[in-house]
């Protein structure tokens, strides 16, 4: 009568695979979280640029209808002034029609301790001296957060004269920064800043 032989796994054999299993499993796993790494990366350095774009549109939408802007590199404040001259005549206690005096408007950007805030002079005027604001860390007046820096040069084209509004900020969070700049052209300065009344 013949013995039948089990055929089976040495030891030896078996290490080989566990070794190999282990090989493999680390490479997945180093291979999952670098791609975890990376997404949330990716999305850090997103949510920046979104908050980047969204102050330097606001900044713009209000430099290029400006007739003055002014920086403060000490404080960190950022002037913008508008005048708008008034188009309808007004009727004077003498009988005569005249152009009422542009109307003044002035908005603030300032940077706090890792923010930048925005406001319009009527909200930060103080009551007791209205030639005085007060610019405050107040979140009605938040307008980006994870802001490093916040810097401006104000430059002169020297094609049209006009002043140039050179922006530059710098955002960061706990995994990644990112930096923007931009050069706004203020398209309404000359006429602003100089304003005369139709005939």
């Amino acid at each position: 009568m013949k013995k039948s032989r089990r055929s089976g796994y040495s030891l030896v054999e078996l290490i080989i695979a566990m070794g190999i299993s282990a090989i493999v499993l680390a490479s997945l796993l180093a291979l999952i979280g670098y791609g975890a790494h990376n997404m949330r990366v990716s999305q850090a350095l997103v949510a920046l640029q979104n908050q980047a774009k969204d102050a330097t549109n606001h900044i713009s939408t209000y430099t290029m209808e400006a007739s003055d802007v002014e920086w403060d590199g000490n404080k960190k404040v950022l002037t913008v002034t508008k005048k708008s001259v008034p188009q309808q005549l007004e009727l004077q206690p003498d009988g005569t029609k005249k152009y009422p005096a542009p109307v003044e408007e002035k908005c603030y950007y300032w940077k706090g301790t890792d923010a930048i805030y925005f406001a319009k002079r009527d909200k930060v005027v103080d009551p007791a001296d209205n030639t005085k604001v007060n610019l405050t860390e107040g979140q009605q007046f938040l307008l980006a957060e994870d802001m490093q820096d916040f810097d401006c040069k104000i430059k002169e084209d020297k094609k049209t004269g006009k002043k140039v509004l050179h922006l530059e900020m710098k955002l960061s969070n706990s995994i990644t920064e990112f930096t923007c700049k931009k050069d706004i052209y203020m398209r309404n300065q000359s006429g602003a800043g100089a304003a005369k009344n139709p005939i």
